[in-house]
């Protein structure tokens, strides 16, 4: 309907907006979960995605989720056995980001991964509704979705993919092992250790590493570093005007100005696919916990996540140079 080409930005940076409030106001059962798959559709979908698409991804995510919650109940008193599917499932989905970044798929399972295991490990949670609750959530994002390219079809491709090196999904083998190994520590140490951000923590640390050719060297890592820190930044306006209790509609209104200033500081760094990723879906979780607490402590919480999110980015691109072949040192994607 409105062709311009900052469409695929505002797309991006409205519509998981949009959604996030719509669902705040009306109630849902995983109000958060909506908004963070939305933006990965977008992030990772430069096209309209058909409603057989959305449909297939959803039984997708609700079987891989029942088959973990049930394995998970079925391997309380056995976590050896448990941790050891779990490391073969982080594997299962680096390979398929190796082999293609866009992976809609891999992206779905690794986010259900850390859902299911946090809230059966750590919180004890009853698990039983999740695949029906994320089934549910990823309908009404594949609708918004369909609603936002309706309304605002086309626009430049936010950010380009990445090159894969000839043979590398082939050659590199340990590569993916140790990146699956990092994972599965990880998650197992912010669980064991009993963080409260722990999920966030994970979500965020495996978006990093799942990088599949990541650019060599210090420069890359501390800029993309500063990059991811400076980006977050933009989340503070619309968290004080939260904690300040404002009009809502001026809440709304700063939260999708300030989502479209950090994706357009984000495509003047050349940010990966992988990085927005990560700014939009921390973006959104930070918003949502901003507009749903009150209270003297609502801006100090809201500090402890931006610190925990960006620890869980600086983790994984210390793991990712550490990783990086020194064969490719004059590598770039």
């Amino acid at each position: 309907m409105f062709h311009s080409r900052a469409n695929a930005l505002i797309r991006l940076a409205v519509f998981p907006v949009l959604l996030l409030y719509w669902q705040d106001f009306y109630g849902t059962r995983l109000p958060l979960l909506g908004p963070a798959l939305v933006a990965v559709l977008f992030c990772i979908s430069s096209q309209m995605p058909s409603a057989k698409m959305i449909l297939k991804l959803g039984v997708i995510l609700f079987v891989c989720t029942w088959a973990q919650g049930q394995i998970s109940l079925y391997l309380f008193d056995d976590p050896l056995i448990y941790y050891l599917l779990l490391f073969v499932t982080f594997y299962w989905c680096m390979q398929r980001a190796r082999e293609n970044p866009t992976d809609i798929i891999s992206s779905f399972m690794l986010l259900s991964l850390v859902l299911v295991t946090v809230f059966s490990r750590q919180k004890g949670l009853d698990i039983t509704q999740l695949p029906k609750g994320l089934f549910l959530e990823l309908i009404y994002a594949g609708f918004t979705v369909f609603i936002a390219f309706l309304l605002f079809p086309g626009g430049e491709i936010i950010a380009t993919t990445q090159t894969i090196p000839e043979g590398g999904a082939q050659t590199e083998i340990w590569h993916l092992l140790l990146k699956a190994a990092c994972s599965f520590i990880c998650l197992w140490v912010f669980i064991d250790l009993n963080l409260s951000q722990a999920a966030l923590m994970a979500i965020t640390f495996t978006n990093v590493i799942k990088d599949p050719n990541p650019m060599k060297g210090v420069n890359y890592g501390i800029s993309r570093f500063i990059m991811n820190s400076v980006g977050l930044l933009f989340a503070l306006p619309p968290l004080l005007a939260a904690a300040f209790e404002v009009n809502i509609i001026v809440q709304l209104g700063v939260a999708i100005v300030c989502a479209m200033l950090m994706g357009i500081y984000a495509m003047k760094k050349e940010a990966s696919i992988n990085s927005f990723q990560v700014l939009y879906c921390a973006y959104v979780i930070l918003l949502f916990k901003g507009i749903t607490e009150s209270g003297g402590n609502a801006l100090h919480n809201d500090f402890i996540r931006i610190g925990s999110i960006l620890f869980s980015v600086m983790l994984g691109l210390i793991i990712l140079l550490l990783l990086q072949s020194p064969t490719k040192t004059e590598q770039v994607p």
